[in-house]
């Protein structure tokens, strides 16, 4: 201080010289305190950026565990259902007494508007045969109920009561017989179209699943129907067709079905779990899957082609 005041006293380029030195001092001071300032602030930002990816990262692992058990609760629910139909069905064709139909049951799905209660509504015909019906709707229908389904396409229709009910599955008596070669010939023909929506059905399936393993599409687990919930497992459970049913192509449906929705949920776990090398490999394995289903769609539609030409040769002989 005292050297300062004697520059003051003898050199006034001292003085502004040591005043500028100060000046600089203190500005240094100051931009090193604010530089501080600024990077303890960024790494309090860094430090909450990471807590948000960390919470975020938990939230989407917990939103995906959801719907895994969501997807898990569902197929339970499914299979339960699946097995009630199941014991219903050998119950049902295991005696005369059971049976409510005695003629065979033409399996199908053809749409047709149904009239009960004075309400109208669309419904699907499952099967059919001389003395009654399968039909599928979403309303809740009493037991006993009189009802009256027309298949406006074929210009068929018939009239008759519910004598049963399970899982939105109405079972119809008839007041009158359908004649058989009517039976065949919706049978024939709405099996054929089935196979052919199914098949559509299952391709759109996955197409779907492509377009997640490549980005084109998000995909929750949850969203994906099951062997059960889509078009072909909902008819598949159902099938009362006693030919059908014993055929080879129908028999061996079933698992590359399954297997194909199996591996269609495995392909988004594995997506999910950010593993698309995984994903990839599953999703060849459900394009081969794919094919199987195709394969036995076609080769069932054969089969039962050639039955209802048979059956039309037999019936011409004895006539």
């Amino acid at each position: 201080m005292a050297a300062c005041e004697r520059a003051e006293g003898s050199n006034p380029r001292a003085l502004i010289s040591a005043s500028i030195s100060a000046a600089v001092e203190q500005q240094t001071a100051a931009t090193s305190e604010i530089a501080r300032n600024i990077s303890s602030t960024a790494g309090q930002a860094s430090q909450v950026s990471t807590l948000m990816a960390t919470v975020s990262s938990r939230v989407r692992d917990a939103r995906e565990a959801s719907e895994s058990v969501s997807h898990g609760s569902r197929n339970l629910d499914e299979a339960l259902g699946m097995l009630g139909r199941l014991l219903s069905r050998s119950v049902r064709t295991s005696s005369d007494i059971a049976e409510r139909r005695h003629f065979r049951r033409r399996s199908l799905l053809v749409d047709a508007d149904a009239t009960i209660g004075g309400s109208s509504e669309k419904v699907r015909v499952f099967d059919i045969a001389e003395n009654g019906a399968l039909v599928a709707s979403q309303s809740a229908w009493p037991s006993k109920s009189r009802i009256s389904v027309v298949i406006a396409q074929e210009n068929v229709g018939f009239e008759g009561s519910i004598v049963g009910c399970s899982k939105g599955l109405y079972h119809i008596k008839f007041d009158k017989p359908l004649a058989g070669d009517v039976a065949d010939r919706l049978g024939q023909k709405y099996l054929a179209h089935l196979i052919e929506l199914t098949k559509s059905d299952h391709r759109a399936f996955v197409a779907k699943i492509v377009d997640a393993v490549s980005g084109k599409e998000k995909l929750a687990l949850g969203s994906l129907s099951t062997h059960h919930t889509c078009r072909l497992g909902h008819w598949y459970d159902s099938v009362a067709d006693d030919v059908l049913m014993e055929m080879p192509s129908f028999k061996a449906l079933a698992r590359p079905h399954a297997e194909v929705h199996g591996t269609g949920a495995a392909v988004l776990s594995a997506l999910q779990a950010g593993n698309p090398a995984l994903a990839r490999e599953r999703l060849a394995e459900l394009e081969q899957l794919s094919g199987k289903v195709v394969a036995c769609l076609d080769t069932m539609g054969t089969d039962m082609a050639a039955d209802y030409q048979r059956r039309r040769l037999e019936q011409k002989s004895v006539a």
